[in-house]
Order: structure tokens, then C-alpha cells, then sequence
């Protein structure tokens, strides 16, 4: 039995080199393309965060198990509410939000998120520890005594 040629090898050899190249040169092309894209995105967005979006009250209803935030930005046009906006309890219970989220404000405009805080038996004043607000711009949380207690 003979073996191939040293010169078809060395062709051969050549050739896969080159197709790989290609296929890991297109691969990482199309990463960065979309990592450029999805940075650029967020940059944007960040871009318009000029201001501040705060809350501004916490509202707690024990006979219904309801409690309310309520949120103020002054960011042109506007900033949007994201998911991991809550109440927290002593206890480190999250109360599940019931506003559909995400929930865009326009600057200047007051807003109220709905919590259910019968679910983490927040009863009492005395259970409230924090409310936590995230938006596309900014982050906030206020531990002073919501109104009701």
C-alpha cells in the first residue's frame, strides 16, 4: 500500500487550515457584531438618564392586604419601572408586585405600583423594612415609615 503524495498532503493540510479560518473568523465576527449592537443599545438608553426618578410614599393597607409606592420622575421624557421593584418585610419576604410591569413615567408625573403584602404577612407597620425601586436609570429605596402607621 502507498501513501498519498507529500505534496497532495500539504494541499490538503493547506485547505482545512483555510476553511477553519474562515469558519472561526465569521464565528467571531458575528459575536462582535452583536456585542457592538447590544452595548450600543444600552448606551443609548443610558444616554437619556439625566434626573432622578425617587419614591416618593409607601402606602400600606392591612385591612386589604394591599400596599402602594409611589414614584416621581424628573428624567425628560420619561424612565421606565423594571422588575425587582418591591416591598420587603422584616423577615426578607418580598411582596409580589400586582402592577404590570414594565411601567413607563413620564417626568413630572406621580404613579403608584400595587403590592400584595397579605402573602408575606406584613400586618403591622412594625413588619415593613424597605421598599426598593428599579428603573432603566436610576435605583432608589426608602425605609422611612410608610403612611398608615
Amino acid at each position: 500500500m502507498r501513501g498519498i503524495s507529500p505534496l497532495v498532503a500539504t494541499v490538503l493540510l493547506i485547505a482545512m487550515v483555510v476553511l477553519i479560518a474562515t469558519i472561526i473568523s465569521n464565528w467571531a465576527s458575528t459575536i462582535s457584531k452583536e456585542q457592538t449592537r447590544d452595548v450600543s443599545n444600552q448606551s443609548s438608553e443610558l444616554i437619556g438618564c439625566i434626573g432622578t426618578t425617587t419614591i416618593e410614599d409607601v402606602y400600606l393597607d392591612f385591612t386589604s392586604g394591599r400596599g402602594k409606592m409611589f414614584v416621581r420622575t424628573t428624567i425628560k421624557p420619561y424612565d421606565t419601572v423594571k422588575i425587582g421593584t418591591t416591598l420587603v418585610s422584616k423577615t426578607g419576604l418580598e411582596a409580589p408586585n400586582l402592577t404590570a410591569l414594565p411601567m413607563i413615567i413620564a417626568s413630572g408625573e406621580l404613579k403608584s405600583l400595587e403590592f400584595n403584602i397579605a402573602v408575606i404577612n406584613m400586618t403591622a407597620c412594625v413588619n415593613f423594612s424597605v421598599a426598593k425601586l428599579a428603573t432603566n436609570c436610576h435605583s432608589d429605596t426608602s425605609d422611612k415609615a410608610p403612611r398608615n402607621c
